[in-house]
């Protein structure tokens, strides 16, 4: 424990909102997104499809940046997370179920993009010796809070309603993602070329 503040330091960078969105996002709709399958999409059918679209975007998203690269690492990784939000939207309503697919679809996209994006960053700004832990600590913080936003969803919705529940976790994931992209290093962070890695040489 006594290396935490030297990883802090070194993850100085521009924060991610993954310790908001992951569970939000993911509480919302692990837990309420069956249910509505239940009602309306045929359940398990319905869910399984959908979740199968949202999969199919994540192997998009990765062909896609195989033959882009861009430039602003951080700024095009927060605009693939908005991606994200009009899934929790058309569960919400519910759309159709073909329009859901699809926004499931662009959701699977945005999750990879950023996470590639996210990845690239990290390892062109964090020298090799510390890039495990700062691994490390950039998981805990995006993933711990995931178990207690699968355990208030269904709470939650069952106080309010399940659209209102949609609904707010869309707009809690709008909010954090729109605030990242007023961080000046996530509109300024550019990627570098192979010089510039902080990868040892292989020479």
């Amino acid at each position: 424990m006594h290396q935490v503040p030297a990883v802090l330091a070194e993850h100085r960078g521009p924060p991610g909102d993954s310790a908001l969105d992951c569970p939000v996002e993911q509480g919302s709709q692990g837990v309420l997104g069956p249910a509505i399958s239940k009602e309306h999409f045929s359940g398990a059918l319905g869910w399984g499809l959908i979740l199968a679209a949202e999969s199919a975007g994540l192997i998009a998203g990765g062909l896609i940046l195989l033959r882009r690269r861009p430039q602003q690492l951080l700024l095009v990784a927060t605009f693939g997370v908005l991606l994200t939000v009009p899934l929790l939207l058309a569960l919400a309503a519910p759309l159709p179920f073909a329009g859901v697919v699809g926004f499931a679809f662009l959701a699977g996209i945005g999750i990879e993009t950023f996470g590639i994006l996210w990845d690239t960053a990290m390892q062109q700004e964090i020298p090799a010796d510390r890039l495990s832990r700062v691994y490390s600590y950039d998981a805990l913080g995006s993933w711990a809070l995931v178990p207690l936003g699968y355990a208030i969803a269904g709470p939650v919705a069952q106080a309010i309603g399940t659209r209102p529940t949609l609904m707010g976790a869309a707009l809690l994931s709008l909010l954090a993602t729109v605030a990242v992209l007023f961080v000046p290093e996530v509109r300024s962070l550019r990627r570098r070329g192979s010089s510039h890695s902080t990868e040892p040489s292989l020479a």
